[in-house]
C-alpha cells in the first residue's frame, strides 16, 4: 500500500471502517481471509481529492469502476449521505471480482459503515454492465471514476461508455493517469474530443484537500497527476462521441 504516516489521526473520523484499513493495512473479507497489505487500495491522495469534489459538486448520480477494497466507494456512499441524498442506490460499483478474489471486503465495510444503501454493486466486467446501463439511463452519471483494469482496451471501453453515461458537466475521473495504457486513452481524448470533453484542473480541490506542500510541488516540477479529470461540456442527443465524417487526428 506504502501509505504515508496519517497527518492527523481525526482525519477520517467520519468513516471508522475506512480509517481503520488505512491505519492499519490491513482488511478481512466476509469468509475470514485476511489481506495483509491493501496494494489496490486507492491513495489518500485520491481518496481526499474524491471526497472534496463530491463535497462540493454534490453529484447525485455516481459510479466507480474498480472496488477492491472499498476505499473510493466508502468516500463516495459516505459523501452522499452527508449530502443528505436519501439512500436509493445512487452509487453504483462494478467489480467482477468483489465476492470471489476480493471476499466481499468492500461490501462488508459498507455494511459496518451504515452505508449500504447507497450501493449498488454490479458483479460483471464493466464491458458487459456500462451497455446495459446506458440502454436504462443514458447521461445520468454526474461522477465517474475509472480505476478498474489498467489495460488500454478496458480504460477505452470504460471510458467511452461513461461519457455516454455521464450528464452535461458531469465529470469523468482517471486514476493512475501516467500509466502507459492510461495515458494513451487520454492523448485520443485530447486529441480528438476537445469539443465534448473538457480538461479540468483539480488543483483547487487538491487544496481544499490539504495536500502537503512536497506533493504539490513534486506537481509543478514533475507534471505527473495521478488522476487526471475532464468536464462532459454538451449533451449527445445522437449517442456519438464524434459525427461520422469527423477527421481524425493521430494520437
Amino acid at each position: 500500500m506504502n501509505q504515508p504516516v496519517l497527518r492527523n489521526q481525526s482525519e477520517w473520523d467520519f468513516c471508522p471502517p475506512l480509517k481503520q484499513m488505512i491505519a492499519t493495512d490491513r482488511a478481512e473479507g466476509k469468509t475470514g481471509k485476511v489481506f495483509d497489505s491493501l496494494g489496490a487500495f486507492s491513495t489518500l491522495g485520491n481518496l481526499r481529492l474524491i471526497r472534496a469534489l463530491m463535497l462540493d459538486k454534490k453529484p447525485r448520480k455516481t459510479i466507480e469502476i474498480g472496488m477492491a477494497f472499498g476505499g473510493s466507494c466508502l468516500i463516495f456512499a459516505n459523501a452522499h449521505q452527508e449530502l443528505e441524498h436519501e439512500p436509493s442506490q445512487q452509487h453504483i460499483a462494478v467489480d467482477p471480482f468483489q465476492t470471489t478474489f476480493w471476499d466481499s471486503v468492500a461490501l462488508e465495510k459498507l455494511q459496518e459503515a451504515g452505508l449500504s444503501n447507497f450501493v449498488q454493486h454490479l458483479e460483471q466486467r464493466s464491458a458487459f454492465s456500462l451497455p446495459v446501463l446506458l440502454a436504462q439511463e443514458p447521461e445520468s452519471i454526474e461522477m465517474a471514476y475509472i480505476d478498474g483494469s489498467h489495460l488500454f482496451e478496458d480504460v477505452f471501453i470504460d471510458f467511452y461508455y461513461l461519457t455516454l453515461l455521464s450528464a452535461p458537466g458531469g465529470l469523468l475521473l482517471f486514476d493512475d493517469s501516467t500509466t502507459p495504457e492510461v495515458k494513451k486513452v487520454l492523448r485520443f481524448i485530447n486529441v480528438n474530443l476537445g469539443h465534448l470533453l473538457e480538461p479540468i484542473d483539480l488543483n483547487p480541490w487538491r487544496h481544499q484537500a490539504n495536500e502537503s506542500l512536497v506533493k504539490t510541488i513534486g506537481r509543478k516540477v514533475t507534471g505527473r497527476y495521478q488522476m487526471t479529470a475532464y468536464r462532459k461540456t454538451r449533451s449527445l442527443e445522437s449517442g456519438e462521441l464524434r459525427s461520422w465524417d469527423s477527421s481524425f487526428s493521430n494520437f
